[in-house]
């Protein structure tokens, strides 16, 4: 059975608002750093982030999303990463 849910102009607005900010956070161009305190700040202790790629899915938890992203984005390589391009 598939459900149809409508999203009012205003939910739409603010999904998109958190979507924007949440990729915002791992921007590292112009020498600027990801502000990783902010994803604990917007996600609730029980987030889980989940990877699908095919049929193989990874799920992740707050910490475990962040720290290889982390290491990633501080370490110099890429240094010119814009989350919100992703697409």
């Amino acid at each position: 059975m598939e459900t149809t849910v409508k999203t009012s102009s205003a939910d739409k607005t603010a999904i998109d608002h958190i979507t924007k900010h949440f990729f915002d956070i791992f921007n590292n161009t112009s020498q600027r750093q990801p502000d990783w305190t902010t994803l604990y700040d917007i996600c609730i202790d029980e987030t889980i982030i989940i990877k699908k790629t095919g049929l193989t899915q990874t799920i992740y938890d707050l910490a475990s999303f962040i720290e290889p992203r982390k290491a990633i984005l501080t370490n110099g390589t890429p240094d010119k990463f814009q989350g919100d391009r992703i697409g």
